[in-house]
């Protein structure tokens, strides 16, 4: 067992190659990764598994929102009123939601010491 420490901290390298070689296999699915650090960023990072490279892995942790709807005016909804005019006039229209781009975390390989996926 000391055998084995004792290559995966002196050949660093070649740790972060076969974790991130593994890790390649869960590409598009949801996943938790621990790193080397304390604070918020030591109770792991989860999200998709968008990219992984040699040096780093990239998950998408917030998804951005969807564009609104284009064609909230193709029809009138229950608050439709008559005007003086005895023509219908439509209420304003709904509310712009809150268009998030999303977020995504790079974490360096070096720095990943735990990697939790789904068994199935």
């Amino acid at each position: 067992m000391s055998e084995e420490l004792d290559l995966r901290y002196e050949g660093h390298e070649h740790h972060c190659r076969d974790i991130c070689e593994h890790m390649r296999r869960y590409l598009g699915e949801t996943v938790t990764v621990f790193t080397e650090s304390g604070g918020e960023s030591g109770q792991g990072f989860t999200g998709v598994l968008a990219l992984v490279t040699p040096r780093f892995v990239r998950l998408i942790v917030t998804i951005g929102t969807p564009p609104d709807d284009p064609f909230w005016y193709r029809g009138y909804d229950s608050r439709e009123e008559f005007g003086e005019h005895h023509r219908k006039e439509r209420c304003c229209p709904p509310r712009r939601r809150f268009c998030g781009l999303g977020s995504i975390v790079d974490i360096p390989c070096r720095k990943i010491v735990a990697f939790v996926h789904n068994a199935v």
